[in-house]
């Protein structure tokens, strides 16, 4: 069986996705350096250029779905999402976002990892994610 290497894998920033993976239309400026940020999911089709090449999240976040979908790759597994689907994707973990349907909706939620062990309040929980 042959092992897939990650050694090459880009360690992106949330700040750093905006610039290299959102089209050029997409203002920086509108996505604000706070501890948790909530973003509407309605803007990820039109602004993410697709597929993003697999990469390692320096942050945490949810995906909410309400409406849409898409596909996501997270560390070796491609996931099919869904209406009323959500996704944690803790730091660390390699992501590559493969598709998202054109009437997504929902929230992305942009978690720092410092405030992790005030929300999962178990131990135990946090570090199975």
């Amino acid at each position: 069986m042959k092992s897939t290497s990650y050694k090459n894998v880009d360690i992106v920033t949330h700040e750093r996705f905006v610039a290299q993976y959102m089209d050029a239309t997409t203002e920086v400026s509108v996505f604000q350096a706070s501890e948790i940020q909530i973003y509407p999911l309605s803007i990820a089709s039109s602004r993410i250029k697709l597929p993003t090449p697999l990469f390692r999240a320096e942050y945490s976040f949810l995906l909410l779905f309400s409406e849409g979908g898409g596909k996501q790759q997270v560390d070796n597994e491609i996931l099919d999402l869904n209406p009323n689907d959500v996704l944690f994707i803790r730091e660390g973990h390699l992501n590559s976002i493969k598709s998202i349907d054109s009437d997504t909706d929902g929230y992305f939620i942009h978690i720092d990892s410092v405030l992790l062990p005030q929300i999962f309040v178990n131990d135990t929980l946090l570090h199975h994610l």
